[in-house]
């Protein structure tokens, strides 16, 4: 998100970015919030992860470095609808919401290119209603995969099954089986707490076509 902005946008954030590095499961906002601070993740995952009354929670979106954390609530004053939790640990650059408001005032492209952002998130929240609805698990399971996949800079991906099945609203069992059948297949390999990819170019055999029809609307 932050390579896509014009130059001298990059030049009107960079003075009030500041590094921080997030551990998994760490929050950023909690649903209900509203947002002080925004974040650019620059290599970790968030997941925004709606939660019921029966303690049972489920993802509904992810953002990682193509994106940015907090500018809704930022812009409307309302609060955060979902949990924002670290997926995977890294690094996010965070600056006052204030401060990102003022220079969303002045510059006419830092809008534009906020409000493409906003529209590519939207279809792909409105992609993974629809997905979570009509699409097996095993096929959620592979999109789920390659998203991540397209967020990190490395294959490995650190992650529980008992996460990946709160995520998905699946069962750990499910994740097993699943986890089991591609790593047999060559397309991961599994050990404890983490996944590795090794053949997403066959994972995308196996995935819904929202993975496709998420990533080419990003793309566009």
């Amino acid at each position: 998100m932050l390579a896509a902005l014009a130059s001298e946008d990059r030049a009107l954030l960079r003075p009030l970015l500041e590094t921080r590095t997030f551990k998994p499961h760490e929050r950023m906002f909690d649903g209900g919030d509203t947002a002080d601070r925004i974040y650019f993740p620059l290599n970790c995952v968030v997941s925004l992860v709606i939660d019921f009354e029966d303690g049972t929670s489920y993802q509904c979106g992810m953002v990682g470095c193509e994106g940015v954390l907090g500018l809704g609530s930022a812009m409307s004053g309302r609060p955060v609808y979902a949990r924002h939790m670290v997926q995977v640990e890294g690094e996010a650059a965070v600056l006052p919401a204030q401060a990102f408001l003022a220079a969303y005032a002045r510059s006419p492209s830092l809008r534009k290119t906020c409000s493409v952002y906003r529209d590519q998130f939207t279809a792909q929240l409105l992609q993974s209603v629809a997905c979570n609805t009509g699409h097996s698990a095993e096929a959620r399971f592979a999109r789920w995969l390659l998203m991540l996949g397209d967020r990190l800079t490395t294959a490995e991906i650190p992650m529980t099954q008992e996460f990946v099945a709160q995520m998905l609203g699946i069962s750990r069992p499910t994740v097993t089986l699943l986890a089991g059948s591609f790593q047999d297949a060559g397309l991961i390999r599994h050990r404890r707490g983490v996944i590795t990819l090794l053949d997403p170019q066959a994972m995308r055999e196996i995935a819904c076509p929202c993975y496709e029809a998420i990533r080419r609307v990003y793309e566009e």
